[in-house]
This record gives structure tokens, sequence and C-alpha cells, in this order.
């Protein structure tokens, strides 16, 4: 390229979701649940879709 250069300003960003959450906050807990149930579900899940996940 020719002339001046200018940087151009970043599009995407990536940030850790979990840091964001406060630590008495009740979404930490509301996952794990949520993963136990999903472990118990594999799998049931397996069966729908075996190239899943």
């Amino acid at each position: 390229m020719r002339g001046r250069q200018e940087a151009q300003p970043r599009s995407f960003f990536t940030i850790d979701v979990e840091s964001r959450i406060r630590g008495d906050h009740p979404l930490p807990d509301v996952r794990k649940g949520v993963d136990v149930i999903l472990l118990g579900m594999s799998d049931l899940l397996d069966q729908v879709d075996p190239n899943f996940g």
C-alpha cells in the first residue's frame, strides 16, 4: 500500500465471562446444576446426534 497507514480499530474482543459474574451471584450454582442434569442425559443426547459435542 502507498500512503499513510492508519491502524484499524479492533472489531472483536475476547472476554472471560466467568470473571464478570460476582462471587455471590446464583448463576454459577445454576450452571453446576444444569451440568449435572446434562451429564445424566448424555447417553440420550448421543442417540439424537452422536456427532454433537
